[in-house]
């Protein structure tokens, strides 16, 4: 992937985020240069730009329960109440694993790393997982990890700054691990065969291409096409995770974005050492 884009609108409409990241990086930089003056306009455009932003995104939730039954109403006709249920064997899989990646990852990482108690921790981070859950997108919740690491988790600015919009872009371990269900789940569902081998090329697969799916809700569902295509499952099984995603959704995404609070963090604890 080009990290310095040769146009970075054309690049932020075709959702490859981190190219946007480097370019704002850089020229957030040179506007930091720049006389107070002459800065001032450009800050005051982009917190104009931001309260846009979360404007339409409160819109988008108003309206998202309609779009929600839409596609699930088609996969429980279609399909019948026996895949339904299948689905719901998936979803608690999902729930399950993310759990567990809470438990066994991210509160010892933040306890015995950055020497953050686990229930200070949570409750600081409490907003921003709720506004994921919500959301199913790590960047809606980006202002509530920004409030939650400069006020309550005392993270230096200038390490929230770099480690939270990078990992609201990038950092999917909750979709990842729906992935892999996922693709075992379509597998078993139709019948194919499916080896180390296959799981393999589906996991360098998903991770090249998530790297250009933007944070956005059912994300993780459109960057399976990819792991579809190279291992030869239907194309028709994304139809059917997409019916019936939200639930997964809104999980995998508090457990991304709990991911990034932890790992700013852990990397604010290790650069206040140095």
């Amino acid at each position: 992937m080009q990290l310095v884009p040769a146009n970075p609108f054309k690049a932020a409409a075709d959702g490859n985020l981190l190219p946007v990241i480097v370019f704002v990086t850089i020229f957030a930089i040179a506007t930091a240069t720049l006389p107070l003056e002459r800065r001032a306009p450009l800050v005051a455009m982009a917190d104009a730009a931001t309260d846009a932003l979360i404007r339409i995104v409160q819109w988008i939730l108003v309206i998202a329960p309609v779009g929600i039954f839409a596609l699930v109403a088609p996969t429980a006709a279609l399909y019948g109440w026996e895949v339904v249920r299948a689905m719901l064997w998936f979803i608690a899989a999902v729930i399950l694993g993310v759990l567990l990646l809470h438990a066994l990852v991210y509160l010892p990482a933040v306890s015995l790393i950055a020497h953050v108690p686990a229930r200070r921790f949570l409750r600081a981070a409490l907003p921003s997982m709720l506004m994921g859950f919500s959301a199913t997108s790590s960047m809606a919740a980006l202002p509530n990890m920004v409030d939650a690491a400069d006020k309550h988790l005392l993270i230096p600015r200038p390490v929230s700054g770099f480690v939270l919009p990078l990992g609201a872009s990038i950092n999917r371990a909750g979709s990842a691990l729906f992935q892999a269900i996922a693709v075992l789940f379509i597998a078993r569902l139709y019948g194919i065969p499916f080896g180390p081998g296959h799981m393999l090329q589906a996991g360098i697969a998903v991770f090249l291409a998530s790297l250009t799916v933007a944070s956005v809700p059912s994300g993780g569902v459109i960057s399976l096409f990819a792991a579809f295509q190279a291992t030869g499952l239907p194309i028709a099984g994304l139809s059917i995770l997409m019916g019936l995603d939200r639930i997964s959704d809104m999980f995998r995404t508090m457990t991304n974005v709990t991911g990034d609070l932890a790992t700013a963090t852990v990397v604010g604890k290790l650069e206040a050492r140095q």
